[in-house]
């Protein structure tokens, strides 16, 4: 016969295993403890929509030689048995109220209670006494109760590996295989509902990847010395190189409006008329080639800062790539996990149904087996 591992993973479509792994999250141990309440839940459901069966989950407990011996902690009672002075004589007690003790042990009394016709009362701590009083061999008592210890059918702790269950009826064994089924997805649910580790190292990683973007554009645009330029003012120092665009340019702007000015200081002649005076052509050519140098060292210097600035443009664009990497991981991720929710949610949604369906069912069968009896 299948085991109730078994019997669980085949209706959970779950892996139950010693230890927790990325695949599984419920450990041998944990699937004894659903076990064990499944049983009870079973046990209470079944006897509170079937009264008459409560009989199909009782057990005795040891005899006892001495009154108030027995009871303590015991509950649903179903009847207590004492010896009529003839070992294995069992006689049933019936059950008085406190106020009546001393009226049961009183010959005189209508109440009064003989070995052949015992009563039994429960005190308040819970122990049960019976009159006649227990007292040695031939005159024990015992008591009979619905079972609240799950247990295998060789008397042993219920566990995983155990197939049948002592004092719990056959026909209900599938119940507690479904009852322990539902708990092992609300397991499996509860861990899909937590935010795993890889979609935790994901958002950090989203986090730095922004950081970083952050950073490079607001070095981009620094006017200080963390600028991407390495300048303390990109456009206001003499060494940045957007002033030094600027200064080439100045320079090639002055030899060609004003060649008294440029930077060779050996021009002469009308400023306005410098460069164009037909008869000094090769002071012409000279101050055309400072100023196309000039214009060259603006390109250079321009093509600099254009470079520096793409560098930075793409750590940024970089940066924020692979924060979207890592976005599209997360959604990636929260997706599949819905998806995982979505499927154990209709699990315990329909095993449910069916293990509350069970109770109703067969209440209603009884129920209707014994109308065609009457």
């Amino acid at each position: 016969m299948a085991t109730f591992e078994e019997r669980v993973e085949s209706i959970t479509g779950e892996s139950i295993t010693s230890t927790v792994s990325d695949t599984n999250v419920v450990k041998h141990g944990q699937l004894s403890t659903y076990l064990n309440d499944a049983v009870i839940d079973v046990t209470n459901r079944w006897i509170a929509t079937h009264p008459n069966d409560a009989q199909l989950f009782t057990r005795s407990t040891a005899e006892s030689e001495s009154n108030g011996g027995l009871g303590v902690g015991l509950s649903n009672i179903m009847s207590v048995l004492r010896e009529s002075g003839t070992d294995n004589d069992w006689r049933a007690c019936r059950q008085i109220s406190l106020d009546q003790q001393a009226r049961v042990t009183d010959i005189n009394s209508i109440h009064y209670a003989s070995k052949f016709n015992p009563a039994f009362w429960i005190e308040t701590d819970g122990a049960i006494y019976v009159a006649p009083s227990a007292a040695g061999s031939n005159n024990a008592y015992k008591v009979y109760y619905v079972n609240d210890t799950p247990l295998a059918t060789d008397g042993s702790a219920l566990v995983y590996t155990d197939s049948d269950i002592k004092y719990f009826p056959n026909k209900l064994v599938h119940l507690v295989c479904l009852k322990a089924s539902i708990s092992v997805l609300e397991a499996f649910m509860n861990s899909v509902g937590r935010i795993d580790s890889d979609i935790t190292t994901a958002l950090t990683a989203i986090n730095t990847a922004v950081d970083q973007a952050s950073t490079a554009a607001d070095k981009f645009i620094a006017a200080d010395a963390d600028s991407t330029f390495g300048d303390e003012s990109t456009f206001l120092t003499d060494h940045s190189q957007l002033t030094r665009v600027k200064d080439a340019l100045d320079n090639a702007e002055k030899i060609i409006d004003d060649g008294a000015n440029s930077p060779t200081g050996n021009a002469a002649g009308d400023a306005a008329s410098y460069l164009y005076d037909e008869e000094d052509f090769e002071l012409v050519q000279a101050s055309i080639a400072i100023a196309t140098s000039e214009i060259q060292r603006a390109q250079a210097h321009l093509a600099e800062w254009t470079s520096i600035g793409d560098m930075r443009t793409k750590e940024i664009q970089a940066a924020l790539a692979e924060a979207q990497g890592y976005a599209q991981e997360v959604q990636a991720r929260t997706s599949s996990n819905l998806q995982r929710l979505q499927e154990y949610a209709a699990k315990i949604q329909n095993l449910k149904k069916q293990y509350d369906d069970s109770f109703l069912i067969e209440r209603m069968g009884a129920n209707q087996a014994q109308g065609g009896q009457q």
